[in-house]
Order: structure tokens, then sequence, then C-alpha cells
């Protein structure tokens, strides 16, 4: 199988976001981003965020910082966040969903897909718990894939990756018909009998196959059932 190699997207500005006093390893990224061509700014919650580049939040690197937010804070993220305009931007947290030594820093996956189905917002998440020159590398290769693919208005753009063991993951699902995954047993003309395999669970009933040789004889009839109540006690 061959494909066309993607062109190389123009190196654009990117604004970091940092606390009071940016971490040592979100200067490493910055240099790393410098030297493959980007502008990088740095940036705070509460100044104004640029409208039109992407932006890398590295608010998570030292504690998970959406989990006990103060009103304050909280103020200062929602006002950010509705002012960004066509910007993208990427999260950067530790690792919850391949391994998880944290399930705080797991706020920001149900608050990003919210946003992203309610206010329309462009943001990514990038999980690792590795900071090293590897990442920023994994992170860097992140960053050129989004800006390729919304500059090509990706019908299905990707927005969640994790960098595990040196290797870059996203999750991705497929929509199928259930009837193709689960194929429907034929019923045939065997005879069946309404079972129960845990004795109070509704959910447990079952048509059982079973053997009725059964001739009827005399004044018997057969009763051909097209509706039957049950009530959620079975005895």
């Amino acid at each position: 199988m061959s494909s066309v190699k993607p062109s190389a997207s123009p190196k654009t500005d990117v604004t970091l976001l940092t606390g009071d006093t940016p971490c040592p390893w979100a200067k490493e990224i910055a240099d790393s981003l410098e030297k493959t061509g980007y502008r990088v700014h740095w940036g705070r919650l509460d100044q104004p965020p640029p409208t039109d580049q992407c932006i890398i939040s590295v608010l998570d690197l030292e504690s998970p910082y959406l989990h006990n937010l103060p009103e304050e804070k909280y103020i200062d993220l929602h006002s950010y966040l509705t002012k960004i305009g066509k910007s993208r931007m990427i999260w950067v947290t530790r690792m919850n969903q391949l391994e998880c030594s944290d399930p705080n820093f797991g706020i920001i996956f149900g608050l990003a897909r919210t946003l992203r189905n309610e206010m329309g917002l462009d943001i990514s998440t990038f999980e690792t718990d590795v900071f090293n020159s590897a990442t920023t590398n994994g992170l860097s290769r992140v960053l050129d894939k989004i800006e390729r693919s919304r500059a090509s208005s990706a019908l299905d753009p990707e927005y969640e990756f994790a960098f595990h063991n040196g290797s870059i993951y996203n999750g991705r699902c497929h929509w199928v018909s259930p009837h193709s995954q689960m194929p429907i047993e034929s019923l045939g003309e065997t005879p069946r009998k309404l079972a129960i395999k845990s004795i109070g669970s509704v959910d447990s009933l079952y048509w059982q196959p079973f053997d009725d040789a059964t001739e009827l004889t005399g004044d018997e009839i057969e009763i051909d059932m097209h509706y039957i109540g049950l009530n959620f006690r079975v005895h």
C-alpha cells in the first residue's frame, strides 16, 4: 500500500501556557520547538490568549491543576478558554488511560471532550509520565500532526495522544453494526421454553431448547402464545 507523503506544514507561533514560574521541562519544550522552527511565546491564564495559533498547556506538569480548583483559578480558566477563538490547544498531562498513577489527572479528559462537543473548541490531550527529550520530540510530532490535519480540514481529526515506552498512541473508535459482530443464531423449528439462569434475575431469562416428543391426544390443545407478561419477581 502506498500513499502521498504529507507536505511539511509551515511553522507557526506557539504559546506555552504555564503557571507563575515555568518548570524546567517547559523550558526544554520551548527550546526544542524553537529548534524545529516554531516561534514560542509564554502565556498565563491571567493574560489575553492568542486567537489563531496553537497553545500548549503545561499546567498539569507539577500537580493536577483541575483537582480541587479554587474559584479564582476556575474563573481565570473559564475566561481564557472562552477567548481563544480559532486557536488549538494541547493539554499536556500525566498518564491516565494506558496506565494511571494518580486519577486526579484524569479530569482533563472529561473536560476536553465536553469542550469539544458543547463549545466546539479544538482541544487535544497529550499524556506522559516521562519528562525527557524523547517525550519532547513526541510532543513536537503530535503538534506537527495536529497542525497538518487542521490545515487539510480533516473530517475526523484526532484529539487524544499518549506517549508510552517511546511510542505515541491514540485511541480510535470505529462504528460497526452489532449484528455483524454478534450474528443471531436461527432458532429453527426446535421447541424452546423460557428458562432462567439466576433465580430472581430477569436479565438472565433465555429460551432453552428442549425435546418435546409429546403428541396431542384426546381433548388436548396447543396454544400459540404471541404476548406474555412478566413481573420483576420470578418464583
